[in-house]
């Protein structure tokens, strides 16, 4: 939505969302067995979700803007990470497979290969280096406190250490990207100017925290405070989005 000029509304529908509009309950029972049994049984529906990314990514404006938009995803009948671009023809599934955590939402299939979210296995700038971008602004979605929140569940505890191995492989990518940075002068890599947007504080907020409405209006408030100062310390250009009030990353 970002790609496709419509960061208003995409602030809009954040500060409306509900967990029903994300995902649906499925049998906790059938989820258990199915760490003894022979099948898979993901524990959540992602059918809201699914609507939710058809109702409100535009595809036709997607495909017409001059923002390359880049979508990983785990193809994991090949074994291999592939990403979609603005002109890949079913983009909608793209999106919805780069959300689908294993054990939480099923995998999504496409040209009959099974797809996932398995962020943590790739370079997260690579993708932007390789496309050739010259400035990048690296995004961390949570404070370090985040994560200290003992889990409830073995759920919460492997989407936990899934986020946490997601935050490592970031930091790491940012700290490689910087050394090279030191060393580009005279050699085949090319300097690349880095800044790194993260949460100045806790944002309060768990992977499944729909339903927290006056955090996620915290959250995006807090992203426009911290990205707008990020963005002014290295004197770059303000985006317009910020200048309305829209310059939300943590969501």
């Amino acid at each position: 939505m970002v790609v496709a000029g419509e960061q208003e509304r995409l602030g809009e529908i954040w500060r409306g969302l509900t967990p029903a509009q994300v995902y649906g309950l499925r049998s906790r029972v059938q989820f258990f067995l199915s760490f003894i049994r022979p099948y898979r049984y993901p524990a959540y529906s992602a059918d809201p979700l699914a609507r939710l990314i058809t109702q409100n990514v535009d595809l036709a404006r997607v495909r017409s803007s001059p923002q390359r938009l880049i979508v990983t995803c785990y193809n994991q009948t090949l074994h291999r990470v592939e990403r979609f671009d603005n002109h890949f023809p079913d983009l909608h599934r793209a999106l919805l497979a780069s959300t689908s955590i294993p054990l939480v939402f099923p995998p999504v299939v496409m040209n009959g290969h099974e797809y996932v979210d398995l962020g943590a296995t790739v370079w997260p700038l690579k993708p932007a280096i390789s496309a050739g971008a010259e400035r990048i602004y690296a995004v961390l979605c949570d404070h370090p406190e985040d994560h200290r929140r003992v889990a409830r569940n073995n759920l919460e505890w492997a989407i936990q250490v899934m986020n946490l191995a997601q935050r490592s492989n970031m930091l790491v990518d940012i700290e490689l990207a910087r050394r090279i940075n030191l060393t580009a002068n005279g050699t085949s890599y090319k300097f690349v100017d880095l800044t790194v947007i993260q949460p100045s504080k806790t944002l309060g907020l768990g992977f499944m925290d729909f339903h927290k409405k006056l955090q996620i209006n915290r959250a995006l408030e807090l992203g426009f405070e911290d990205g707008s100062a990020a963005l002014t310390q290295v004197g770059a250009d303000l985006p317009s989005a910020t200048l309305q009030g829209e310059f939300c990353p943590y969501i």
